[in-house]
């Protein structure tokens, strides 16, 4: 491959690892860089990031990725995006706002239909209606809500909505707290998805000024995947780039200056007013730990993080549970290019704080005198290696592939740090026999004040104050406005009632690009497989690349049981696993696991049959492997079939308050998914097994068993 037209071909290279061919282009008017990986995937990915920095929590990212995707130049209807989701054969079709980026992947295996998503993608981000359409900015963002001249004034939005529902969740909060405290100086420290409290201090001219500043090819990184033709990709591209000149934009993100002390910061966060706060307060400690283009440190503080905080035979987490400090622990995650680890202990008391950092400075100091146990590193080296060789799924692993290169795009001049992961992967198990691990500690976790000790307390209805706070503003306002204005803004809440209720025209229904049946192949692709019978067993191995990993499943039938048995069986799926064998204590287990595996899971499977009418259930037992590794992990595998313990019953109770925790987040997060599955129940079986397995159903019997536990355990 060499330039082609208008692009000039930077650097082409082979990636082993991901099984596939790179070539990265610049484009010459713009210099837009465009990576395109090449192989012989079916599923084509396409996907444009822009640098986007927010100044502040007024959500201008967020409500801007809503936004472009409310109609283009050349696609009018009113939204493009759901017009796609029923017409299109996407495997993937998403717009993904971060701190620092905002990404358009779309993905299909037919290739008509990914150039129509790709068209209608860049006419999107590059020729949006918001321009012309105000109505999309109160439709998505904020406005304020009046429909007669006698209401009261509100806020409304779709992303002013959306956030306030995010901030319900508590791991919103914290994160927030966290990183407006450890990177105070940077974009980092406002809210990229916003604030409710703060999005309607963002102007439509603001909002505006947003796009035409960072939405332009020379802030741009562009990406293809799978075995679509590059010169027709590029041909395409050109369509759109070629409308542009190079444009130097600022967008550019400072490192934070490491702090000369640690800080220490107590906050309080809003439960609801008639909640009792014992016991919900949350700690944290968190520190800097190096930049994510260094892959390694990012590698190593990934092992580190598992090992110390969030796997089930972590050092950290274990003594934290033991000394009654908290009842759930968490790691925390690395955030943009800088990379942060650190530990959240939820379910606390801010009173606990100092004993709270003590045992973590003793831990750790103890960890770096006496070393970390080399079958713990490795096991979970074993498990990050797992990862990043399936990146995913079958159908997501191009889009796992852009974000990795979109890491490097935003923050150094490489493209392939992210995808090419053997080499460090092995100077990372060289260093397990030395003590670059506990140095690591002793460096970038001990001796550094870079870090950030914060205490959350608990508050009932300290939201209360600033809702009265914005009641009153609004009343203010409302009294400010004249009669005339007041009736403007009735007749704009009436004009933007109309916009949404407005039917798309047979014309703007035309624009969307569709698909003829003659376009879609009516044959199923026959995967190969090769088929074998052992004893009265057949297996069937599929002839697809999967990294040398090794797949295997066990299905049980559950049809004997009845819908009471159905929390039992959940709850044992999620118990195997954590708990003593005959042969390990829960820890041992764990890192065994990982050191012969992947991993080991079980879970529930509830499917209709074809005609839709009969449900089949199974408890399935699944692993993952590798050849040399085979026989250990099925003997590991044993232990969770034959050997499982359920004598300790303090284990079982904290395996019982983790999990009410994690469905506690998850109805928060998701909820509409909860109540969907409940409403559904009224007339399909499926979905009442799924609320006894996971579902509504689920939490409030753990609830119930947590309630009276010596009776129930």
């Amino acid at each position: 491959m060499q330039d082609y037209k208008n692009f000039k071909l930077i650097d082409t290279r082979e990636l082993s690892d991901i099984n596939s061919t790179a070539f990265l282009f610049e484009h010459e008017k713009t210099k837009a860089k465009v990576l395109k990986l090449s192989n012989d995937d079916e599923n084509k990915v396409f996907s444009i990031a822009f640098k986007t920095i927010p100044q502040d929590s007024t959500g201008v990212a967020h409500i801007m990725e809503h936004s472009v995707l409310n109609g283009s130049k050349k696609y009018t209807t009113r939204e493009p995006f759901m017009d796609l989701v029923k017409s299109s054969l996407q495997t993937f079709l998403n717009a993904i706002t971060y701190p620092d980026k905002t990404c358009y992947p779309v993905a299909s295996r037919n290739a008509k239909d990914f150039k129509n998503l790709v068209d209608v993608y860049l006419d999107a981000v590059f020729n949006p209606i918001v321009y012309e359409k105000k109505n999309i900015f109160y439709q998505e963002g904020w406005h304020y809500e009046i429909k007669n001249v006698d209401d009261d004034i509100k806020y409304n939005g779709v992303v002013y909505n959306e956030m306030k529902g995010s901030y319900s969740s508590i791991y919103t909060i914290i994160f927030d707290e966290l990183f407006k405290y450890l990177y105070p100086d940077t974009t980092y420290a406002h809210s990229s998805g916003g604030n409710p409290y703060n999005i309607p201090d963002l102007t439509y001219e603001k909002f505006l000024e947003f796009h035409d500043k960072y939405y332009h090819p020379s802030n741009s990184f562009i990406y293809f995947y799978g075995n679509g033709n590059i010169e027709e990709e590029l041909d395409h591209l050109s369509e759109y780039l070629d409308e542009y000149d190079y444009k130097k934009i600022d967008s550019d993100i400072p490192y934070q200056r490491p702090f000369e002390e640690a800080k220490k910061v107590q906050v309080e966060y809003n439960i609801s007013k008639d909640e009792k706060p014992d016991g919900k307060d949350v700690l944290v400690y968190a520190a800097n730990v190096g930049h994510i283009t260094n892959v390694k440190d990012a590698f190593v503080s990934t092992i580190l993080s598992d090992v110390l905080f969030s796997n089930e035979s972590a050092i950290i987490k274990e003594k934290l549970l033991q000394e009654n400090i908290c009842e759930s622990v968490e790691s925390v995650s690395s955030y943009g290019q800088e990379i942060t680890m650190g530990v959240i202990a939820e379910n606390s008391d801010v009173k606990n704080t100092e004993k709270f950092e003590s045992l973590i400075k003793r831990e750790l100091e103890n960890i770096v005198k006496n070393g970390i146990d080399k079958d713990e590193l490795t096991s979970t080296l074993n498990k990050l290696e797992y990862d990043l060789k399936e990146a995913g799924s079958f159908h997501t692993k191009g889009v796992i592939y852009f974000l990795k290169s979109a890491l490097s795009f935003m923050y150094s001049d490489s493209y392939y740090d992210q995808l090419q992961f053997s080499e460090t992967l092995a100077e990372c198990r060289k260093l397990i026999d030395t003590d670059y691990y506990e140095k690591f500690i002793e460096e970038k976790l001990l001796n550094n004040n870079f870090k950030l000790i914060l205490s959350l307390k608990a508050t009932p209805g300290l939201n209360l104050k600033k809702d009265n706070e914005v009641k009153e503003k609004l009343k203010q306002y409302k009294e400010s406005l004249s009669d005339e204005e007041l009736n403007e803004l009735v007749d704009l809440n009436k004009n933007l009632e109309q916009f949404q209720s407005e039917e798309d025209t047979k014309e703007q229904k035309d624009t969307i690009p569709t698909l003829e049946l003659s376009d879609i192949d009516a044959k199923l692709e026959d995967v190969e497989r090769i088929e074998k019978k052992i004893d009265n067993y057949t297996f069937l191995n599929p002839n697809l690349f999967t990294s040398n990993i090794h797949y295997a499943s066990f299905m049980f039938d559950l049809s004997k049981f009845s819908q009471k048995d159905y929390f039992y069986l959940s709850l044992l799926s999620d118990y195997i696993g954590l708990s003593d064998t005959t042969n390990y204590d829960y820890k041992k287990l764990y890192t065994q696991t990982y050191l012969a595996s992947g991993g080991i899971f079980t879970a529930i499977h509830l499917n209709n049959t074809k005609n839709g009418q009969d449900l089949k259930s199974k408890f399935m037992f699944s692993f993952k492997t590798i050849e040399k590794t085979e026989d250990e992990c099925i003997k590991i595998l044993e232990e969770y079939l034959f050997n499982v313990k359920f004598e300790d019953k303090n284990r079982f109770k904290n395996i019982l308050q983790n999990l009410k925790q994690e469905y506690k987040t998850r109805i928060l997060e998701a909820g509409n998914q909860f109540a969907l599955t409940r409403s559904m129940a009224s007339f399909s079986e499926k979905s009442v097994l799924e609320d006894e397995c996971s579902g509504i159903s689920y939490y409030e019997k753990l609830c119930d068993v947590l309630n009276d536990f010596d009776e129930k355990a």
